[in-house]
């Protein structure tokens, strides 16, 4: 079994949501100011209850509002990010929109009040989101709020954590048991039973992703194991990747 780091694993998923203007970036280096070179990438993240970003060519970190599940989107314009109501008769949770600039929130028109972790697309053309709607499935949207579509699985189990294909054409997204691959047309184009390819060595939640590699060979993705580390007081969890040449972890 192969480890990869918690830190590395930690990168992957902060380039594939967080730091979506790094195509515009002219220098990845700390020292762009000093070559005259401006680095235009920026990274939404989570800081405490406030949905904050990092600008790299100002140094500077903004909060923005309060929030949680930030993602950016792949021309740094706009962080897609969940909001909540306080927990009770009439608790929400709902996706909303923060522009990086000057903070102009835009609600997305969805006919719901609970649903949440969108996460845009390599293209920005779409956002993926998980939907209660009598069990959990996956929400499809336009940030213009057009194109709502809600996709199912072929099972009465719900579907969470939804991940893009690096070309933004398929949606990954699982049971617990099955991984199903979907078009943006919402059709079932494969299924993947996570029990075949790794057996019983990993546990899974509905907060798991599974990224896919640009190259399509391997996946990546976190999840729980049968190991302890003293002091810490729940199962074991790390970053692994499967390689489906080898079909090796």
């Amino acid at each position: 079994m192969k480890y990869i780091s918690l830190f590395i694993g930690v990168l992957i998923f902060l380039n594939s949501c967080n730091s979506g203007t790094a195509k515009k970036s002219n220098i990845q280096t700390d020292d762009s100011k000093e070559n005259g070179i401006l680095d235009h990438r920026r990274l939404a993240f989570q800081n405490n209850e406030f949905i904050s970003i990092y600008d790299f060519s100002k140094r500077k970190t903004k909060d923005l509002t309060q929030g949680f599940d930030p993602c950016i989107s792949p021309d740094g314009k706009w962080i897609a990010f969940t909001q909540a109501t306080t927990p009770g008769k009439d608790y929400s949770r709902i996706i909303r929109l923060i522009h990086t600039e000057n903070s102009t929130i835009k609600d997305l028109e969805i006919n719901n009040t609970n649903h949440y972790g969108a996460i845009w697309s390599p293209t920005g053309e779409h956002l993926a989101f998980s939907i209660m709607n009598n069990q959990w499935q996956i929400g499809l949207i336009k940030p213009n709020s057009s194109n709502f579509k809600i996709i199912s699985s072929d099972s009465d189990i719900g579907l969470h954590a939804p991940t893009w294909t690096p070309d933004g054409k398929y949606i990954f997204a699982h049971n617990l048991d099955i991984l199903y691959k979907f078009d943006t047309n919402g059709d079932l184009i494969k299924k993947l039973d996570l029990k075949q390819l790794f057996g019983d060595k990993f546990y899974f939640s509905s907060s798991t992703r599974f990224c896919l590699t640009s190259n399509d060979k391997k996946l990546i993705f976190a999840a729980g194991i049968d190991e302890y580390i003293q002091g810490l007081n729940e199962p074991l969890s790390a970053i692994f990747s499967y390689d489906f040449d080898t079909k090796k972890n």
